[in-house]
């Protein structure tokens, strides 16, 4: 099965035609593996600012809660 499979490839490399349309084909499969790599960047860093700004904002809301606390009726 894989020597059929790499025959026919050779014989589509040694078509011009073909051997275009293989180029590009692996071209765009590089394009979307790079992009799923980008995109999985730019995820994991904005799920980590949302967390930092998350855990920024719970700080600051107890910080004013141990300064101001007495402010609020009871």
């Amino acid at each position: 099965m894989f020597e059929k499979v790499k025959r026919k490839l050779y014989e589509l490399i040694q078509n011009p035609v073909a051997s275009q349309m293989i180029e590009e084909a692996l071209l765009l499969g590089v394009s979307f593996t790079l992009l799923a790599i980008v995109l999985g960047v730019v995820n994991g860093v904005g799920n980590s600012l949302s967390t930092i700004f998350n855990e920024s904002l719970k700080n600051l809301q107890n910080i004013s809660q141990g300064l101001f606390g007495w402010l609020k009726p009871s």
